[in-house]
């Protein structure tokens, strides 16, 4: 009758290919055939994933071997120190590439980041992890961040748009101005408190307006349209209009 549980075999077919790639997995299939005892294991759920994911670390082999009456071998703590070197691996090579697509966000306009990490730091007021900004709008890849760094404003706006009414959706006590005055909050880089909700008062945005008309200004050098946003956004603010900033 045929033993229940996972053979060793069967737990080297299942690696993947940068487990592969590693010049001492040969050696593991040498150490199988080499040994009927090894041949002879079956791994339950629970040992078969010590093993694989990697969660067992190679100084308690001995509390395993005992635990699931497995033979000694150096089939074991070799496999391991595979898996944890590519574990490793995997995980600086992830590091670098955050790095890098937060390098690349850092290009994005000022206003559009800055009402970007605003979101992010109100989800996260109701969630450490912020997984609707991980899914919906942070870039996944550096591909991904580049084409988001070419967007013109038309493209920004739609985005923003549906991940704050998702954001609406999914946190019911989360304090966010009405999505019009947001865009004004970011074109002015006047957002209100995330935490709270607080909002700048007028005198703020007054401010800031003037601030902004020093270097933004197109008889100064800078873009009409974007002026032209950061205008329409300070009388949205005051009161003193109630339609939307266009793009």
């Amino acid at each position: 009758m045929r033993r229940a549980g996972h053979s060793l075999a069967r737990l080297l077919e299942a690696q993947g290919g940068g487990i592969r790639k590693d010049p001492d997995f040969p050696k593991l299939a040498g150490f199988l055939r080499d040994s009927s005892a090894l041949q002879r294991v079956r791994l339950n759920r629970r040992a078969y994933v010590l093993l694989n994911e990697p969660r067992l670390k190679i100084r308690y082999l001995a509390n395993f071997y005992a635990t699931y009456r497995l033979p000694q071998s150096p089939f074991f703590p070799l496999l391991l120190s595979i898996k944890w070197a590519h574990r490793e691996k995997l995980s600086v090579a992830r590091e670098e590439r955050a790095k890098r697509i937060d390098e690349i966000m850092a290009t994005y306009p000022r206003d559009i980041l800055g009402l970007m990490r605003y979101l992010a730091e109100a989800e996260r007021s109701r969630h450490p992890d912020c997984p609707i900004w991980e899914k919906r709008l942070r870039p996944r890849t550096k591909k991904g961040a580049r084409e988001m760094a070419a967007f013109e404003l038309a493209e920004w706006l739609p985005l923003l748009e549906g991940y704050i009414e998702t954001l609406r959706a999914s946190y019911r006590r989360l304090v966010l101005a009405d999505t019009d005055r947001l865009f004004a909050y970011a074109f002015l880089e006047c957002l209100p408190d995330p935490a709270t909700g607080k909002l700048p008062t007028k005198a703020a945005v007054k401010a800031q307006f003037r601030k902004l008309s020093k270097t933004r200004h197109p008889d100064l050098g800078g873009d009409p349209r974007r002026f032209l946003l950061i205008k329409t956004a300070r009388d949205l603010l005051l009161g003193q209009i109630g339609a939307k900033p266009s793009a």
